[in-house]
């Protein structure tokens, strides 16, 4: 059995860390997160994980939840460039790295 506790939580991986600095630092950062995100491992975010990530986000900041199937939609459309309904780990990248300019 694999010991959870030291892993990140989604919450812990949507805070700015005062660092990284280097473009491999940073892809090091998205990798954990989409890693997270990806709940069932599969290589891909789905519309559903990204429902997950929003609540959790909305519930760790106390946020009011919007419509969170609208805005997982949104994010999916925006980012998934082959049409296949899931954000895949190039696609999730090019997505954070366009945030950096």
């Amino acid at each position: 059995q694999r010991d959870t506790a030291a892993e990140p939580t989604l919450i812990h991986l949507t805070q700015h860390p005062p660092y990284p600095v280097t473009m491999a630092a940073h892809e090091a950062e998205w990798r954990k997160f989409f890693d997270a995100v990806d709940t069932n491992k599969s290589g891909s975010i789905s519309c559903s994980e990204l429902e997950n990530l929003l609540t959790a986000i909305y519930d760790a900041t106390g946020e009011k939840k919007g419509d969170i199937k609208k805005e997982a939609k949104d994010l999916l459309t925006l980012c998934d460039n082959d049409g296949s309904g899931e954000i895949s780990w190039d696609e999730f990248r090019q997505a954070m790295m366009a945030g950096q300019s």
